[in-house]
């Protein structure tokens, strides 16, 4: 057979291989939902009149996307006990993953102002808002999620990223929103979005002093230090460009022999060298 053949012939093979693993693994997440709905529809016949069966079998229902048996259970369950409170906010996460984004958000508006402390509520308040289309809004949703919760690094990633999608002045608020994220949890991942951020907008000095400040304090600064040398060449700044890797290279090629065997290590050092050598030839061009 053919060198391109085969290669054909594996690709196909690999693709096989992985769909047929995926589809494994959703169809034995599926028979479980099955057999857990099977229980609950035994336990709801039993005790027809429990508010909180039908709430939970709604719940099954929601992952299931069954959404038209989800939102009767979760009415059923609001008939039985009209004091189970966060029944709105499941049947607005329901509206929301159905599409169904306007009543999604009225829903939740109406939890929100019942349930003024839930981070729950603001967090899919904030989600009906992005689904309605209404960016404004749901960044404003995922504010005060975050001044519920502020040490919570997930909503200030989140609420960032509302920011960035709005375009305009919003990109640089989102960066802000990252850094105030930074201040509040010291999340690494939020310096990673700021510096992503400042990237796509061309900020070179802001994201190489970003780069400059986790090389002295987060883990691995070499990894750092190489992402300033990236930051660099695209930026245009071929000498800069070429002292950094000069430094960089000079500093690998200190460390102990076995830090150095490491794939990670040879693997950083490729791409400095490799950067170091492109620079210099563009720059001799």
């Amino acid at each position: 057979m053919p060198p391109a053949r085969t290669k054909s012939v594996a690709r196909l093979l690999l693709f096989a291989v992985v769909s047929a693993l995926g589809l494994s693994r959703a169809a034995r997440a599926h028979e479980g939902v099955t057999a857990k709905l099977t229980r609950a529809d035994a336990r709801i016949a039993a005790t027809p009149a429990d508010a909180r069966l039908r709430f939970e079998r709604a719940e099954l229902h929601r992952i299931d996307r069954n959404w038209r048996a989800a939102l009767a259970d979760l009415a059923c369950a609001e008939r039985l006990d009209p004091a189970l409170t966060r029944i709105d906010l499941a049947r607005a996460r329901v509206l929301c993953e159905a599409g169904d984004a306007p009543r999604a958000v009225a829903v939740a508006k109406r939890y929100v102002e019942r349930e003024t402390r839930d981070v729950d509520g603001g967090e899919w308040l904030a989600r009906a808002f992005d689904a309605a289309g209404d960016a404004e809004a749901a960044a404003g949703a995922w504010g005060r999620a975050v001044a519920l919760t502020p040490e919570n690094p997930d909503l200030h990633f989140a609420r960032a990223q509302q920011f960035f999608a709005m375009g305009g002045a919003g990109r640089r608020f989102a960066i802000a929103a990252a850094d105030e994220g930074v201040a509040r949890t010291g999340a690494l991942q939020l310096e990673e979005l700021a510096l992503r951020y400042e990237t796509e907008l061309g900020e070179w000095d802001a994201a190489l002093a970003r780069t400059e400040r986790l090389g002295r304090v987060a883990p691995r600064p070499a990894v750092w230090r190489e992402r300033a040398t990236e930051l660099l060449e695209r930026a245009g700044r071929r000498v800069q460009t070429l002292a950094a890797c000069e430094a960089l290279a000079q500093d690998l090629a200190r460390l102990p022999a076995g830090v150095r065997a490491l794939a990670t290590t040879k693997d950083l050092m490729q791409r400095v060298d490799g950067r170091r050598a492109r620079v210099a030839r563009s720059s001799r061009g």
